[in-house]
């Protein structure tokens, strides 16, 4: 097999000659797909915006309530939000399994939210939403500094910013897989 002569930007590059060969493909498959369910959900609804600051997989929240009735269960929905900021629920990535009040803490404990793990996108806004039909409290602070969030509350389907006081968000914590 001889080799090219060399000249001023030639590469030795050698010749072979086979009788048989294969060739590698590489084919890219996402490891997720998305799986459409539809289902209804009775109650109250209250809503925190925030805007997510790292790549990372959602796992949980903790939230945290100042008073829970005897009955109604809780439901947190994962969404996305809509250009004007407010939560879209017609775009839910993860829902929590409904939470019955002996399950529920208050404060200062928290009570644990589990996601199916949810990938977040940095410099993305998403919601929490949370639906119940029981009297509970969801604990709200002052001037914290989740600048970057809006509580909301659904009457009707048509969502409304605050309550009045635009400095209170909703306390939680959330949990990130490490």
């Amino acid at each position: 097999n001889p080799l090219p002569t060399p000249g001023p930007f030639a590469f030795a590059y050698k010749w072979n000659r086979r009788r048989w060969w294969w060739w590698d493909r590489c084919i890219d498959y996402p490891y997720w797909e998305r799986i459409v369910t539809t289902h209804g959900l009775n109650g109250s609804m209250m809503a925190q915006t925030f805007l997510n600051d790292a790549d990372g997989w959602l796992t949980g929240a903790n939230i945290f309530l100042t008073r829970k009735g005897s009955t109604g269960d809780l439901t947190v929905l994962l969404c996305e939000t809509h250009d004007t900021g407010q939560p879209n629920i017609d775009a839910v990535i993860a829902e929590s399994l409904p939470i019955s009040p002996e399950y529920m803490n208050l404060w200062p404990y928290s009570t644990r939210v589990v996601f199916p793990p949810a990938l977040l996108q940095q410099g993305k806004r998403y919601a929490l939403a949370f639906i119940t039909a029981g009297n509970h409290y969801l604990a709200t602070t002052e001037r914290n500094q989740l600048t970057s969030g809006t509580l909301f509350y659904s009457t009707d389907q048509a969502w409304f910013q605050g309550f009045g006081d635009m400095s209170r968000d909703l306390a939680f914590e959330l949990i990130f897989a490490e």
